[in-house]
């Protein structure tokens, strides 16, 4: 096995997010009977730091939901976590979303804003998820179609913090005090952990640095892949989600929530308004290649990760976009062999030696590259395969911006200025109002509902 130069706080990182997929991926979110489910506080639980981690959250209200938007979209890409969505049919069309993700956004602010004790708003939000979460896992297994494991809740809270850890600069975060970072962390741990995540799978536990670092992997290893793939349930649930949040958050069309996104997580071609120098997302290798293919082999067997096939859990970074084409050369394995299929997905699976491998599932790879795509028989899927940081550096611009219409464009400038003006101290007030005013008419459509 090939040795890493890793640091102490790297090692641990690895470690966690191993046992996290290896471990946590066959552990169901809960057991027993949903009425069977009591919310305690954890023992390590500090009222003071938590506390600390809600005045955080507020005086950064405007930035931290803007990250928290972006990381619904990075959760939204996940094939598997969709198709679980899609099934509970209660955020797939414009009425539904609406109302699921004004509930999900008010039981948020519960936790930031209000005690955390037996019988309070937050506490019984908390322990309703929870409820909600086993419910939805027994359903999916009833059906077929997997369940919620230790592995999906841990992961989840990258939605609610991770790009506020990563990328504050991003969304005027203000993060020069180490201890109101290290309060925000400590105040997830106790979510997590309400929610019924297990200390050992609870990423939150860890110092700051472990985090960002786990942070780091996820994004390299999950969530700048996932970002690229456009699935049809994917932009189902995405334009049920805009179109019906739209009352509140008119500029946020599909292609500027997308641009967005995609340069949150530092992805190339969307580097509008970045300094370049500044600017590298791209985490160094982590893991082996034979640690990897070890994940791939274990996942390939479970429902909803067929995708795992494609890309992921590769030492390598792909970047995937789409053409139109006149004449698509069709993908046999021979031309995929030999590189003759410009443009066209290459088989990408190697042995422990780096050497590719043929497969007698090509097609099958190949439809399974289209549908995470949603590729039309005109159009070609482009892949570049990067393999340091140097490489993706030389790659960071802001092509992308061209490729959208006249009214994303301008609704991508806007939001970027108005992002801008959190940075400063009266841009800051003034957003962190038209948050709160944004909240207030949300609990009043809830209660009009």
């Amino acid at each position: 096995m090939v040795e890493l130069d890793l640091t102490e706080d790297e090692l641990v990182a690895k470690n966690y997010m191993l046992k996290l997929w290896n471990l946590g991926g066959v552990e169901h979110c809960d057991t027993g009977k949903v009425s069977d489910i009591e919310s305690i506080l954890p023992p390590w639980y500090d009222a003071e730091k938590f506390k600390r981690g809600q005045k955080y959250f507020n005086e950064n209200r405007f930035g931290m939901m803007n990250g928290c938007l972006f990381g619904l979209i990075a959760l939204l890409c996940d094939p598997r976590g969709t198709r679980l969505l899609m099934h509970t049919e209660k955020s797939s069309t414009p009425k539904t979303a609406k109302k699921r993700y004004i509930s999900t956004s008010l039981h948020m602010l519960y936790w930031y804003e209000l005690d955390l004790t037996p019988g309070s708003k937050s506490w019984q939000s908390l322990n309703r998820i929870r409820k909600m979460h086993l419910n939805a896992s027994n359903s999916a297994t009833k059906h077929n179609i997997g369940f919620i494991s230790q592995a999906e809740l841990a992961m989840t809270t990258f939605g609610f913090l991770g790009f506020a850890l990563l990328r504050p600069q991003f969304l005027g975060i203000e993060y020069g005090n180490r201890e109101d970072r290290e309060a925000f962390i400590h105040l997830w741990a106790v979510v997590d952990y309400m929610l019924g995540v297990r200390d050992e799978f609870n990423m939150c536990l860890f110092k700051l640095e472990i985090v960002e670092i786990i942070c780091k992997i996820m994004l390299r290893y999950v969530f700048i892949p996932l970002l690229q793939f456009e699935t049809v349930e994917f932009k189902i649930m995405v334009n049920a989600f805009l179109k019906g949040m739209s009352e509140f958050t008119p500029l946020n069309t599909y292609g500027t929530t997308m641009f967005l996104a995609r340069r949150m997580a530092g992805i190339p071609g969307y580097q509008l308004d970045v300094d370049l120098k500044e600017e590298n997302t791209l985490f160094k290798p982590i893991f082996t290649l034979e640690e990897l293919l070890n994940l791939r082999d274990t996942y390939l067997s479970k429902p909803g990760y067929e995708y795992l096939r494609v890309i992921f859990l590769d030492d390598n970074v792909y970047l995937f976009d789409l053409e139109k084409c006149d004449e698509c050369e069709e993908a046999t394995e021979e031309n995929i062999r030999r590189n003759s299929v410009t443009g066209i997905y290459r088989q990408l699976q190697t042995d422990v030696n780096g050497n590719n491998v043929k497969s007698d599932k090509t097609e099958e790879v190949l439809n399974i590259l289209r549908k995470l795509m949603d590729a039309k028989s005109d159009e070609e899927i482009k892949v570049r395969k990067i393999n340091d940081t140097n490489e993706w550096k030389s790659l960071l611009n802001d092509s992308n911006f061209s490729k959208l219409s006249f009214r994303d464009r301008l609704n991508t400038r806007l939001i970027l200025r108005v992002i801008k003006n959190n940075q400063y101290s009266t841009g800051k007030s003034l957003n962190n109002c038209i948050s709160k005013n944004i909240v207030y008419r949300m609990k009043k459509y809830m209660k009009s509902d």
